[in-house]
């Protein structure tokens, strides 16, 4: 079933001119890259499920609903954080006195962010016709 899906939003893809990137693997042991990877995938397949849910009037709501993109923009975001965080921790050089530089460093750029417009630059982009 998940391969006609995927062959049916290449269809529209390629009818549109729209780039579709692949979704990822699921692999337990790397649970906020799959989830990170997934949340991008999903945004920048963007325009080609849109098209495909109209068939569905309820998903294709939910699918574009502002505060389920906005979410889906704030999750990406988290996870690029806590992705690169984690990935510290797999350094072979790391030490103990590292880790509080590095909680630091996490917590400034969740400020950033914070304070940022990322979130609504990325739905203005998203939703973007």
């Amino acid at each position: 079933m998940f391969a006609v899906r995927t062959r049916n939003l290449q269809k529209i893809a390629d009818e549109r001119l729209y780039q579709l990137c692949q979704f990822p693997r699921y692999f337990q042991v790397r649970w906020t890259q799959f989830n990170y990877q997934l949340l991008e995938s999903v945004l920048k397949n963007w325009k080609a499920p849109t098209k495909y849910f109209q068939r569905s009037q309820w998903v294709f709501m939910k699918f574009t609903d502002k505060d389920t993109l906005q979410l889906t923009c704030l999750l990406t975001n988290l996870l690029v954080l806590y992705k690169r965080f984690h990935q510290c921790f797999e350094d072979d050089n790391i030490l103990i006195f590292d880790i509080g530089k590095m909680k630091n460093a996490l917590v400034a750029r969740l400020d950033e962010l914070k304070k940022s417009h990322q979130l609504e630059a990325g739905k203005k982009h998203f939703t973007a016709t």
